[in-house]
């Protein structure tokens, strides 16, 4: 005998009723954001990523070899991934790929860390300063009211610096458009907006319980008497090789250790900011382990 069941909705609700008594299941209309994040995040598999033990990248032809053998990825996706490759070779991976891929990458001599995603630090939120000075006492920024803050020298767990390639919007003129001589209204401008591709010096300050000061080049004035001998035109460089001389024991991101070898020319060239960023959660991954750096979050990304 068929169950006689009739579907009701009632206040965004959906009751589902039989024929039999006292069986009534109400189930919301819609999911709430955290059922349908809840769901997301258990149909997602956990993302590992192999992590470089060293900054450099490796070579084309080991990568070419590693990828050819395993069958993970095409051999041609290698050039993409040592382009990229600053801290992280290959994110996303499930496990079970990522551990294979690693022992081909080690027998071609390219030493591969697989790092599961909740653990690879996030980078803390920036203080954005336009001007510091180093003292005896330390770092002192300057926050937009003008007040000093003055944070310890060894307070400091790493000092980050690099030309990175950033995108300006721009806004420019190209025309007028007509005149309503009825309404004496003035001509439309007709305003397009610009892309440029710039490069531009950034540096960061990053304290060992995870705040984070950051600044430009372009943007940035030294307050008076923090460089020795300053010229008319603030000097970037003399500027960050005060500063890593007040610090000998941060670490130093390649751009921070050319500047402070005074060979800026000699550090990389960031074709993203996420290239320069992933730099800086690599060198903060290896301090948390050494016990150096207690800040942040671990997040996925």
């Amino acid at each position: 005998m068929a169950t006689l069941v009739r579907v009701v909705l009632h206040r965004g609700s959906l009751s589902i009723r039989s024929g039999e008594p006292g069986t009534v299941r109400t189930q919301p209309r819609f999911p709430t954001p955290l059922q349908a994040l809840t769901t997301l995040l258990k149909l997602r598999p956990m993302a590992w990523h192999l992590v470089q033990t060293s900054i450099d990248p490796p070579a084309l032809d080991s990568m070419q070899r590693a990828l050819r053998s395993s069958g993970v990825f095409p051999e041609v996706d290698a050039h993409g991934f040592v382009h990229d490759a600053f801290g992280v070779l290959i994110r996303d991976l499930e496990q079970g790929p990522a551990l294979h891929l690693q022992a081909f990458l080690a027998a071609e001599g390219v030493s591969v860390e697989v790092v599961q995603d909740s653990e690879w630090p996030r980078l803390p939120p920036p203080k954005r300063i336009q001007q510091a000075s180093c003292r005896a006492d330390g770092f002192v920024p300057l926050d937009p009211l003008g007040r000093e803050l003055v944070v310890p020298w060894d307070s400091i767990a790493a000092v980050a610096c690099g030309l990175v390639q950033e995108t300006d919007f721009g806004r420019r003129v190209t025309a007028n458009v007509g005149f309503n001589l009825k309404r004496n209204v003035p001509p439309e401008r007709l305003v397009l907006t610009g892309e440029e591709r710039n490069w531009c010096w950034n540096a960061e300050v990053i304290l060992a319980g995870g705040l984070r000061f950051t600044w430009k080049s372009h943007r940035f004035q030294p307050t008076p008497g923090s460089i020795p001998e300053r010229r008319e035109v603030p000097d970037f460089f003399a500027f960050i090789r005060d500063l890593v001389s007040h610090v000998p024991n941060a670490a130093l991101n390649r751009g921070a250790f050319a500047i402070r070898m005074d060979q800026p020319d000699a550090g990389p060239r960031y074709p993203t900011r996420n290239a320069y960023d992933e730099e800086i959660s690599w060198i903060l991954f290896h301090l948390r382990r050494s016990g150096m750096y207690h800040g942040g979050d671990t997040a996925p990304r």
